[in-house]
């Protein structure tokens, strides 16, 4: 398997269930090298990060007159 292959796969595992040959093929991969093994740890965290964004809901907006009575920053 070469990386362009793991690192699709990694990304549809993030998605769908992949199969058990699908799973050993990336696990190995990802066992030898960094780079992609580097990859999957950071979709891991953007998912966790995006999900965590998504739960906590919008903000509001800033008030205006807080950010005029604080004068100009710099």
């Amino acid at each position: 398997m070469n990386c362009r292959d793991a690192t699709q796969l990694a990304s549809r595992g993030m998605d769908t269930q992949l199969g058990l040959a699908e799973q050993l093929l990336l696990w190995g991969h990802l066992g030898t090298c960094r780079h992609c093994a580097r990859f999957r740890r950071q979709m891991t965290t953007l998912r966790a990060l995006g999900a965590a964004y998504a739960k906590a809901g919008p903000r509001p907006p800033a008030d205006p007159a807080d950010a005029a009575s604080s004068g100009p920053r710099r």
